[in-house]
């Protein structure tokens, strides 16, 4: 009060001192505020293009931390990519706390990290509806065009198909995706309509469907309608068209093309010979099938190495095609691999982890690493099972005989003896009986390791479902207008 008193008092001169004096307080806080708020959201900036940097050297973890900390200092760009990082990563628990704090601050760029983690059941709503959900609310905020929300949609839909852990939720993608006619979804139906999987077989409109998804250049659509027009499944045989449908899904880097086109190579004339031209282009295919991570070709690779040489260095390139395509999750490899380890052929012998082996892959369902098994624990010679299955699979893969006819996953078309049968036309190798056929005048020990050659027909490639443990794929965040670096994507 005194100090207000003497104020009213004091003369012009003093008042404008004073009052000149507080302007320039207030100024002087003004400018050291902004001047750390500056500081600050400098600091964030920095912070964050350090993380997205890291992104693009591939440094996630790195990345990880940098864009965390930007994030708890309030950068809500920092915030988006953290979640599309740790999406990305496997981190889903890390992913949906990040998506949640950005989407309660108005983010609408983490919805379709959210659909992701939905399908994954993480979140307040999980399974396909939710998913759809959050799909269609990015939509909606990034374009005015009903058919820039369709394509939108129809883009988040096919890159969340293999994350699908229900049969139920996976049909409801595949459905909800043909309302925004996604292209991937075509396919997906197709498979499904083919194969029976969860709806009534219609090869016809399957074939519809595929149509439809090359139509959109879906390169497997290709080899879907390569192997229909090859074994005559709802349309008329037609080999010629067949084969240029499988060179086009090979051009887009199919491997199940790569795959069909190795095995009508090997069946041309001359092929069995191992220094013809025509034996080293089928194996030319069949490797690119392999390197595109085709696990059946390292199985015929395999066979085509011991046949070829069976006593010297094509064991040991034998070895190496079984191991390959064991250590790539196929059966056949697996058991291939567990007989050469119980015989001892390219590598010591060891009965006990061949044993174990081929027990591990008969509890995950292969009738025939089962039955090897059961005869190896009977005091059966590995060396001979591995001769007769050898013989077998040349016979196979030559196209001499065959186990059962059509492509392997066509099942729902064939019963063994092809009569009544609607859709299958094409013309089929001789077709034997595993328990009585015989080879050198002995039987077979193990008669379904016929069997052991998957894909012993050209194939369509259609596929059943299977939750695989796929890692999300989201598209990532816009890069803020003040990053110069270089872009960044995600590589696993």
């Amino acid at each position: 009060m005194l100090i207000l008193e003497a104020f009213k008092g004091a003369s012009f001169k003093i008042k404008a001192l004073v009052m000149l004096g507080v302007i320039t307080v207030i100024g002087a806080l003004g400018a050291i505020g902004y001047g750390t708020l500056t500081y600050f959201e400098e600091q964030r900036s920095s912070t964050l293009y350090l993380g997205l940097e890291a992104i693009a050297e591939r440094n996630y973890p790195r990345a990880s931390l940098l864009l965390s900390q930007a994030s708890s200092s309030g950068s809500l760009t920092a915030a988006e990519f953290s979640a599309w990082l740790e999406c990305c990563r496997g981190n889903y628990e890390k992913s949906y706390t990040a998506a949640s704090e950005a989407a309660a601050k108005g983010s609408r760029e983490v919805l379709e990290v959210m659909g992701d983690l939905a399908l994954l059941g993480y979140g307040k709503v999980t399974g396909a509806t939710a998913a759809v959900s959050y799909f269609n609310q990015k939509a909606e905020s990034e374009s005015s065009s009903y058919e820039g929300r369709n394509l939108l949609v129809a883009d988040c839909i096919g890159r969340a198909l293999p994350l699908a852990r229900e049969h139920q939720d996976y049909l409801d993608l595949v459905l909800a995706g043909l309302d925004h006619n996604s292209p991937d979804c075509y396919l997906h139906l197709g498979d499904i309509l083919f194969l029976g999987d969860g709806l009534t077989v219609n090869a016809v409109e399957a074939v519809s469907m595929w149509q439809l998804a090359l139509e959109h250049q879906i390169k497997e659509a290709a080899t879907r309608l390569a192997g229909a027009y090859w074994h005559g499944y709802a349309v008329e045989p037609d080999r010629a068209k067949a084969l240029e449908l499988y060179k086009q899904a090979a051009a887009w880097g199919d491997p199940v093309a790569y795959y069909a086109l190795g095995l009508i190579g090997l069946r041309e004339d001359g092929a069995r010979d191992p220094l013809s031209q025509a034996r080293e282009n089928a194996v030319t295919l069949l490797r690119q099938a392999s390197i595109l991570g085709y696990k059946p070709a390292d199985v015929i690779l395999g066979f085509l190495a011991l046949h070829d040489d069976p006593h010297g260095a094509g064991i040991d390139r034998a070895l190496n095609w079984f191991s390959a395509a064991f250590k790539g999750n196929d059966s056949s490899g697996a058991v291939m691999f567990a007989l050469m380890k119980a015989a001892g052929l390219g590598t010591a012998v060891d009965k006990d982890g061949a044993l174990v082996m081929l027990y591990d892959e008969g509890m995950l369902g292969s009738e025939t690493a089962a039955q090897v098994l059961q005869a190896l624990s009977l005091g059966e010679d590995p060396r001979l099972i591995v001769q007769q299955a050898t013989e077998l699979a040349w016979r196979i893969i030559f196209g001499d005989i065959e186990i059962s006819q059509g492509a392997a996953e066509a099942r729902a078309y064939h019963d063994g003896q092809e009569h009544g049968v609607k859709y299958y036309k094409g013309k089929a190798a001789q077709l034997i009986d595993p328990k009585i056929y015989q080879i050198d005048g002995k039987y077979l020990i193990v008669p379904s390791i016929g069997g052991i050659v998957v894909q012993s027909q050209p194939s369509t490639g259609a596929r059943l479902y299977e939750f695989t443990g796929q890692k999300p794929t989201p598209e990532p965040p816009p890069l803020p207008e003040g990053y110069k670096g270089r872009p960044v994507m995600y590589q696993d």
